[in-house]
Order: C-alpha cells, then sequence, then structure tokens
C-alpha cells in the first residue's frame, strides 16, 4: 500500500535525524505530500523547481549539522537534484534525497515520467536503496551520514490508497551513527610549515584552536575557517593573506604545509600540484579528500591534531615578510577607494559580528583578501565542496537563522543562476536578509585568466525588478552607507569602479 510505504519512508528518514522535509509536491509523490500535511514535530518547506529546493536543503543541513530530507516527483524532476549532491558529496554533508517513482514494470518502457532514477547519482550518492512495498526493508547500515543518501521509493495506483494516519516525529527515536574516524598510531613531527586552515565546523573550533595556540608556525586562515578575530592566534596569522604565503613557500621559509579543515581556496593550493610538488602536504579535516591528485599524508577526524609535533621556529622572520606585503596591499586599498576589493573591506568592517555567506568565484577570494584578520563575524559559510556558483543565494537561504542577522555575497552572473532563491522568503522565519549582489558587468574572474572577452558573458542587467518580483526591498550602492537603517530584506545591488578594480588587480599582482 502507497500510504503505508509513506508512512514507513518519512518515520525511518525522522530516525536518522531530519526534521526538516523539502517538499516539492507533484502527483507521484503525493502519498508523502498527504503524510507530510499532517505530520507533527517536523518542518515542511514548499518548493516548486527542484534545483532550488535541493540547494536549500543543503543550506539549511550544513546551518543544523543533521540530515535534511528533499523530496521530488518521478522523472527529470530527480535529475534536477544532482547538482546539489554533487556538493553535498565533496562537502561530506548528510543530504537525503527522497526520489518518488513510477512502478519498477515502466523502467525502460519510455513511459510519460518514466526514467531509469536508480543510480542516477552514480558515485554522488553513498547508498541507493530502491523500495516499492512497506514490507521491503529500510537498511541504512551502508550509510555513514557524512554524505547524501537516495531512497527511491515506488508508488503504483491509486496513489491515495488509504487513511491518512499522522506521523509525530516526537514518538520516534533517533539512531545515534558513528562517524567513523582514523586515529594516527605514533607521534607525527612536521617540520617548518605554513598552516593553512580552510572551511571548519563551529563543533570542531575548540579542538583546532587548542592544537594552533600550541605551535609556533605562520598561519593562513581563510575567512570560512571562522578562525578570524581569534585573539590567542593573532600574533601567528598571515595579515598580508595569500601573498604572504606565496612568499614564504617562494623563499623557503617553510619546509612543510599543513592543512587543516576543508580544501583551500587560495591558488596556491593548486602550486602544490606545480612548482611545490616536491613539497610534503599533511592534511587533517572530517573529509575523506585530500584535495590534491598527489600524495598526501591525510588524517581524518580532529582528535588527530594531538598527535602532531611541529618544530618550534621564530615567528619574527615571518612577520617581517608578512608586514612587508601588509602594508603594500594597505597602500593599495587605501589608493583606490572605490575598486572592488577596498569596497568589500569596507563592508567587512561594518559587518563585524554578523553572519555572512560568501558565493563562489571572485567574492570569496576577496573577502579572504580584505577582511582583517582581527575581525570577528558571527558565522562565515558558503559551499565549497565543489566550488561552482550553482545554488550559492538557495544555500544562503537554506543557511540562514530566526535569530541573526546575515548577509549573502555574490556575484552578478551567480546571482542569475539563482533566481528563484528567493522563493521562500514569505514563508520563511528568519532574521534580517541582506543579499549583496556585486555587479561588475560579468564574470570578471576570468578577466585576468584568459584576456578574452567570450569568458566574461558581459551585461547590463540590472537586479531591481528581481527583488521587486519577491517582495524584497532594493538599494544601488556605490559606496558603503550606513547600515543602521536597512530593510528586513533588501537586495543590494553594489557597483565598484571597474577601472580601479582592473587598477588594483594589476598592482597586486606585481607585489
Amino acid at each position: 500500500m502507497n500510504i503505508e510505504l509513506a508512512k514507513k519512508v518519512i518515520e525511518s528518514v525522522i530516525s536518522l535525524g531530519a526534521k526538516d522535509f523539502i517538499l516539492c509536491a507533484g502527483a507521484r509523490n503525493s502519498p508523502l505530500v498527504f503524510l507530510l500535511e499532517k505530520a507533527q514535530g517536523i518542518n515542511t518547506y514548499n518548493f516548486f523547481e527542484e534545483r532550488s529546493a535541493s540547494f536549500f536543503a543543503l543550506g539549511r543541513s550544513v546551518r543544523d549539522h543533521r540530515p535534511v530530507a528533499v523530496i521530488t516527483t518521478s522523472g527529470t524532476a530527480v535529475s534536477e537534484l544532482l547538482s546539489a549532491a554533487v556538493e553535498a558529496t565533496y562537502s561530506q554533508v548528510p543530504l537525503i534525497l527522497i526520489t518518488a517513482d513510477r512502478p519498477r514494470s515502466y523502467r525502460g518502457t519510455g513511459a510519460p515520467q518514466s526514467i531509469d532514477q536508480v543510480g542516477i547519482f552514480s558515485r554522488y550518492v553513498e547508498t541507493c536503496i530502491d523500495i516499492a512495498h512497506e514490507t521491503e526493508p529500510l537498511d541504512f547500515s551502508n550509510w555513514s551520514g557524512r554524505s547524501p543518501l537516495q531512497i527511491n521509493v515506488c508508488f503504483d495506483e491509486p496513489l491515495i490508497d488509504a487513511e491518512i494516519p499522522v506521523v509525530d516525529a516526537k514518538n520516534i527515536s533517533v539512531v545515534q551513527r558513528n562517524t567513523p574516524f582514523f586515529n594516527i598510531s605514533q607521534k607525527r613531527v612536521i617540520k617548518e610549515p605554513l598552516v593553512v586552515v580552510g572551511s571548519l565546523k563551529e563543533q570542531d573550533l575548540p579542538a583546532v584552536v587548542s592544537f594552533l595556540e600550541k605551535i609556533e608556525a605562520p598561519i593562513y586562515a581563510e575567512a570560512i575557517s571562522n578562525l578570524r578575530g581569534t585573539e590567542s592566534l593573532q600574533h601567528k596569522f598571515l595579515k598580508g593573506g595569500e601573498k604572504s604565503a606565496e612568499a614564504l613557500l617562494k623563499n623557503g621559509q617553510c619546509k612543510t604545509l599543513l592543512r587543516i579543515g576543508g580544501v583551500p581556496t587560495l591558488r596556491m593550493w593548486r602550486d602544490l600540484e606545480g612548482k611545490y610538488s616536491k613539497m610534503p602536504v599533511y592534511s587533517v579535516s572530517d573529509s575523506d579528500y585530500t584535495g590534491l591528485s598527489r600524495a598526501v599524508t591525510h588524517f581524518i577526524g580532529y582528535q588527530n591534531l594531538a598527535a602532531f609535533d611541529v618544530e618550534k621556529k621564530s615567528l619574527e622572520a615571518f612577520a617581517t615578510v608578512d608586514k612587508e606585503v601588509e602594508t603594500k596591499i594597505s597602500q593599495l586599498l587605501k589608493k583606490l577607494p572605490l575598486s572592488e576589493p577596498t569596497l568589500l573591506q569596507n563592508l567587512a568592517i561594518k559587518l563585524k559580528g554578523q553572519s555572512v555567506y560568501v558565493g563562489n568565484s571572485l567574492p570569496i577570494r576577496e573577502w579572504d583578501l580584505v577582511q582583517p584578520t582581527d575581525l570577528k563575524h558571527s558565522r562565515v559559510s558558503g559551499h565549497r565542496g565543489a566550488n561552482g556558483i550553482d545554488g550559492q543565494l538557495s544555500g544562503f537561504m537554506g543557511w540562514s537563522k530566526e535569530n541573526e542577522s546575515q548577509w549573502a555575497l555574490v556575484g552578478d552572473l551567480t546571482a542569475l543562476y539563482d533566481l528563484i532563491s528567493l522563493w521562500p522568503s514569505q514563508a520563511l522565519k528568519t532574521g534580517p536578509q541582506r543579499i549583496v549582489v556585486i555587479n561588475n558587468g560579468g564574470g570578471q574572474i576570468f578577466k585576468n585568466i584568459f584576456q578574452k572577452d567570450i569568458f566574461l558573458n558581459q551585461h547590463q542587467i540590472k537586479f531591481s525588478k528581481w527583488a521587486e518580483m519577491f517582495g524584497w526591498d532594493y538599494q544601488e550602492w556605490k559606496d558603503i552607507p550606513d547600515l543602521k537603517s536597512l530593510p528586513e530584506r533588501v537586495v543590494i545591488e553594489l557597483c565598484p569602479d571597474n577601472s580601479q578594480s582592473d587598477l588594483f588587480w594589476q598592482e597586486y599582482r606585481g607585489l
């Protein structure tokens, strides 16, 4: 029976820890829709478009550190989840994909809304369970809870075949899952390292800070590490950012590299495949992925940091190099007050204590460059698993909290890629949400790479009508104003002086 099968699926997903269900209602998933409509103790969010829904679910899972389920009808609706599944795989987020299906006998027939849904996500789900009857098992023993899970549910006609029961999450026990970690069996000595810290979860910060306080080594902390503003580490942070890190490697002042957290954003990380390919790399994170194609000594679990010994070396030599770079960058920012990096630094300073979601491509690199290391924001996050621009604003909407003021910072093409993202805002209870779209007329990150306009996707689009369509306020900024009287939900179009931005990057590359 369909309703019994739907009940089994929903109760099983709740037992995995899911409280939020992102629902894209259709005919084939109607048994799940009817069941969720009466369910108690859960949150349901309605979407009409699966791609945005899945990234919203991803953002909510990142926010709450627990599984979130997105539910689709059958056919091509299922394929719309692939991008989010890819991001969740490389970010190691427990996204649950519940995909409604027609009976198994329809597969391979070309019948309407019948595609091969089992295996459609390939390696981008850790486990795929295909179930067609309530008596069939739902076995999650092969799912670690650290990557996506697909539950493909086959429903036959008539779709609503019984009275709808009430599922109450309060009556369902959550199964505790043990995350597998690998421990270092003996002490490891790291010689004169440069420490690079990528994205970290909130619960992992104490262990990482404790380790970093004990060692004497220069630290490059990305903004999404959430370490910036940590007072005890200020004398170790590279305030000149990536340029200082580059100089330390180029001068041979650092003999090894220790990565902690997510795969780094900085360009220098890619150089470890090339001109620094002989440099030993150690890596500690909660992810299976080393982030490099070459040999890396990699450990899963931050408890492994306690097994590292770092050879002590005076920080004075590092500080001299870093101070020189920091001074030059500071002078460049002051020289070009309307350039994109300078505007973002001014914004970063005014957002002290607030939450910031940073989109991929150029914005996250600029934010890493300009956010002062002594400046603390409440939360800083971004989808960095696959490094794509897809679903960034939908992820921000899911990531937003009720009791915080939160900002999203994205490029113009990233915003255009996700225009449907504002759909849930009318029903979503959150604190103030401000979306800053850096409108520089295209994908300027490619300007310094290929020197060809075809890569820029140049445009003259403005975003006022987009904001109006969803009932958001709109402002256009050419400088950073006072932020005290902003609307609760506003799209801000930030328009830097492109000539000053070009000059900034030209001189920055020459530092």
